[in-house]
């Protein structure tokens, strides 16, 4: 058990150096030009345009028209790639917002490769995602919760939000989970 530990203990450690070394790379020489993808676009959001406590209406006008919109009782989910291009691009995304009692509270981006080479696809947009991650918010608060090695977690939390970026080697997913403290 000891020895399954340390051989989990020293790739993450390695992961997070390197994640140190490029975060701080990337936001001293382009901090005012990150992309944002899930990321708030300024401190005055909690997730892309949005604020913990908006109404369904205030998140659907905050959104560019997408290609597919579902809309629930208690959840607003787009697709900014078109099912039908889910083959072509060997990827789906999907950017849900869950509701409680009508506000806002949680929200989250998701993608799923496909094709032989999902795993690799999946672990580079996560090394991209936590390199940005961590250079907006700074050291994560917890790594590798899960201590599994098709499973990666990595959270931190700023004063509004808890945010937890997974990886799901085995089936190709990345998640970026915001939720409001």
């Amino acid at each position: 058990m000891e020895d399954n530990v340390k051989s989990l203990t020293l790739p993450i450690v390695g992961v997070l150096v390197v994640w140190s070394a490029i975060a701080t790379a990337v936001h001293s020489q382009t901090s005012t030009n990150l992309p944002t993808g899930p990321l708030p676009r300024s401190s005055d959001y909690d997730f892309r345009l949005s604020q913990w406590g908006d109404t369904m209406d205030q998140v659907e006008k905050s959104e560019p028209p997408y290609i597919e919109k579902r809309v629930g009782t208690d959840r607003i989910t787009f697709y900014p790639i078109g099912q039908d291009d889910v083959v072509k691009e060997e990827r789906f995304e999907a950017i849900q917002y869950d509701f409680k009692d009508g506000r806002l509270y949680s929200a989250k981006y998701t993608y799923v490769f496909y094709g032989d080479d999902q795993s690799v696809e999946a672990e580079k947009l996560y090394n991209n995602m936590g390199c940005l991650i961590w250079g907006l918010y700074g050291t994560p608060s917890l790594a590798n919760a899960r201590g599994h090695v098709n499973v990666q977690l990595v959270k931190w939390e700023t004063a509004h939000s808890d945010i937890s970026l997974w990886l799901h080697r085995d089936i190709g997913q990345v998640v970026v989970d915001f939720y409001e403290l």
